[in-house]
């Protein structure tokens, strides 16, 4: 499906964060009809998901969808979904940073769930400081000499989520595994691209999906978790082809796993990171 003017993209957020995380970048996409996810009234993992799924049983059509780390586990939720009604509305699909199983044994591929039960108990005493701690653990150093100013303006944002709506989402991440519906991919489901931060410490790269049919990955080298801050124009480089395609790009015509293709504005002395698909 082309990307056509108004056609409907909804945006959602991670943990912690608000829909002000895309204002800059859907500033570059004037020709979509952009909405957003409100967490704002949740207060349980079900009312996490059923936000998530509102804009898309309030407006008739077929759906852009792009989930940021929590937010794309629940946009890869979202799909299921619709495969499960038999509904096609979710033309493409957008995981930016995400997983299919936030807690792990194996810290390279998760976090302990230790972590995140004590995230919770210090969330009722000391709620802003477990965010500022958190959204400092976002960035790489490649992502702080790169967007310092944009980064600072992130971790000052007010969280989209009352107290209770941190704790539904921590409960989430605690419980949610989406092994099992990525491993329902089946060659009709929708075109996914999962962008990724090689430096990524919240959601570490070595948890990417192994690829499946219609699935293209783009890995970041050198950015952390929220790579749509710290290279936007990457970010946008590679979400524009693939959003305005008729097919998946990279279908047929995927590079090699290991090879990188340079940032488009890349200096000569290398200064900028790059990006690998796969």
């Amino acid at each position: 499906m082309n990307a056509q003017k108004g056609q409907r993209c909804l945006w959602i957020h991670g943990w912690g964060m608000s829909e002000e995380v895309w204002k800059d970048i859907i500033k570059q996409l004037p020709h979509l009809d952009h909405h957003f996810v409100d967490f704002r009234h949740c207060s349980t993992p079900e009312e996490l998901r059923q936000a998530a799924a509102l804009p898309l049983l309030h407006h008739p059509g077929t759906w852009f969808v792009v989930g940021w780390s929590l937010g794309g586990m629940l946009a890869l939720e979202l799909a299921e979904d619709e495969k499960l009604q038999h509904r096609s509305r979710i033309a493409k699909l957008v995981i930016v940073s995400s997983t299919l199983r936030f807690v792990a044994r194996d810290r390279t591929r998760g976090w302990p769930e230790r972590a995140l039960l004590r995230m919770k108990s210090r969330l009722l005493e000391q709620p802003e400081q477990v965010l500022h701690r958190f959204r400092e653990q976002m960035f790489s150093d490649y992502d702080r000499m790169e967007a310092e100013n944009s980064i600072a303006r992130l971790c000052e944002l007010k969280p989209g989520f009352s107290q209770d709506g941190l704790l539904a989402g921590l409960d989430y991440l605690l419980r949610t595994d989406l092994t099992d519906v990525w491993s329902r991919r089946g060659p009709d489901a929708c075109p996914v691209l999962w962008i990724h931060g090689s430096e990524d410490m919240i959601c570490p790269v070595q948890a990417v999906p192994a690829q499946e049919p219609e699935v293209e990955v783009a890995i970041f080298t050198g950015a952390g978790h929220a790579p749509f801050v710290s290279d936007p124009e990457r970010f946008i480089a590679r979400l524009q082809p693939f959003l305005s395609s008729a097919a998946n790009p990279m279908v047929g015509g995927r590079s090699p796993r290991g090879v990188d293709v340079p940032h488009p504005q890349q200096s000569a002395a290398g200064k900028r990171g790059t990006e690998r698909s796969t």
